[in-house]
């Protein structure tokens, strides 16, 4: 299930209005609009291997005040004819991680999140900002918070 669907018995859901976007999200709480905060990460640039710049340096998640940092895990780097694939480790938590698929014809980008093995969040896009924007939008997944700023 993607962080995408709403948990009946929340209560009823605010209709939106001009200066607000509906939240649809699988927390307990949703969160507030102030709360949620996208990142555009940088471009992977490792000498000699040009072929990692289209995978982010990291990946973050934040709720407020509380982040979650995603590595690269270069052991896991895979290329085929169309689509290159590599895993991103939390930094704090080794139990979840993301896996980023580059569509080498297209350009564009999937990705999924996991804890302990199960999906918990997926996103697609066509373009690096949206992207990762739409991948990082929701902040934190149920249980994944660690470090406080």
């Amino acid at each position: 299930m993607s962080e995408k669907s709403t948990k009946s018995g929340d209560g009823p859901q605010k209709p939106a209005t001009p200066n607000s976007a509906p939240h649809q999200t699988a927390r307990k709480t949703a969160p507030k609009p102030a709360d949620l905060t996208g990142f555009i990460p940088n471009e992977l640039i490792v000498e000699h291997r040009p072929e990692l710049a289209v995978f982010p340096l990291s990946i973050m998640y934040s709720n407020g005040n509380v982040l979650n940092i995603y590595a690269p895990d270069f052991s896991s780097y895979k290329c085929g004819e169309e689509k290159c694939a590599m895993a991103y480790v939390s930094i704090y938590k080794r139990n979840w991680h993301i896996i980023i698929i580059h569509d080498k014809k297209t350009g564009r980008y999937e990705g999924r999140k996991y804890h302990d093995g199960k999906e918990v969040l997926s996103a697609f896009g066509g373009d690096w900002n949206g992207f990762f924007g739409q991948l990082t939008l929701l902040g934190l997944s149920e249980g994944e918070a660690e470090t406080e700023l």
